[in-house]
């Protein structure tokens, strides 16, 4: 019985069940993670911790699991108010085109906030939770605003992607951000104040990278067209990722060559990469070419490869 027991526990934990398939109701007790249709039809799940909501209604999210601690909301018309929340609600996603309600009032407990396709979403982000670690913003508002002024000093990792209006300049992000991707966005400023501990930078701004945080050790650049110097990295970087659609025009690739103190664990040369490889750092641990056009000679490519 206590085997059966584990097993059960293991298989009601480990995945996701579609409230529409379930037929047996005396099993629904030890169910934690569920996907419905509406939230009448969670009220025989009392163990719930993952709920996912799939639908074109809008309903209000009354009375939702008090032991609920992941709530996704995927319903392009969901519009209602999010000030009574599961306390214990640690990770929130909403992915709908109407929605443009505050969030001021989420749960102090909440490390995790996704905002995916909110098209009409146009309130402010200064009063999110002090416990809040991970956002994304991932939508085509083109009133962005100053949004990203006064975060939590909590957060660790800051998501910009699929953004359509111009993103105001990230000069006043949380000191303690250590992870900043800016992913098919529009971003046109410097990126010389961003927070000194940032170790991981991920941006599509083709802009001068001489003045980056000193202890960032991962830089992946996304760009049409790389037309300023490598030669000026931080020494600390030890992951260098270049994916541009005219790599091979630009005449700072050869910075590479400088960067043997830096680049010392990998490379990764992405899109139509079709260069001599003579001038790689030589204590370059790994690298990655994906690229369709790459023909020239590997037989002269540091010792420290593995």
């Amino acid at each position: 019985n206590t085997s059966k027991t584990m097993n059960r526990q293991i298989l009601y934990n480990k995945y996701i069940f579609d409230d529409t398939k379930i037929e047996n109701d005396e099993i629904k007790q030890y169910i934690v993670n569920i996907k419905c249709k509406t939230i009448d039809k969670i009220r025989k799940y009392t163990n719930i911790h993952t709920l996912i909501i799939e639908n074109e209604q809008n309903k209000p999210l009354n009375n939702l699991p008090k032991s609920l601690k992941s709530l996704t909301i995927n319903s392009c018309n969901f519009d209602r108010q999010l000030d009574n929340l599961p306390h214990m609600l640690q990770n929130l996603h909403i992915k709908s085109h109407k929605f443009n309600q505050s969030l001021d009032r989420l749960p102090n407990q909440l490390q995790y906030i996704k905002l995916q396709e909110c098209h009409s979403f146009k309130k402010p982000l200064d009063q999110l939770p002090s416990s809040l670690k991970t956002l994304i913003i991932d939508y085509p508002n083109e009133h962005i605003g100053d949004v990203y002024s006064n975060l939590p000093s909590s957060l660790h990792t800051l998501i910009i992607s699929n953004c359509r209006a111009s993103i105001p300049p990230l000069d006043k992000l949380p000191p303690s951000l250590h992870t900043l991707k800016i992913l098919k966005s529009w971003y046109n400023h410097q990126l010389n104040k961003l927070p000194l501990e940032l170790k991981i930078l991920k941006t599509n701004a083709n802009c001068p990278l001489d003045n980056l945080p000193k202890n960032l050790h991962t830089l992946c650049l996304y760009v049409g067209e790389l037309t300023y110097p490598l030669n000026k990295l931080p020494k600390t970087l030890i992951v260098l990722k270049i994916k541009s659609v005219n790599i091979n025009k630009s005449q700072y690739l050869k910075d590479i060559q400088d960067l043997e103190k830096i680049c010392g664990a990998q490379m990764i040369m992405n899109n139509a990469f079709n260069q001599e490889l003579s001038n790689l750092p030589q204590s370059l641990e790994s690298l990655t070419i994906i690229s369709s056009k790459f023909n020239h000679r590997i037989d002269n490519l540091p010792p420290s490869l593995k």
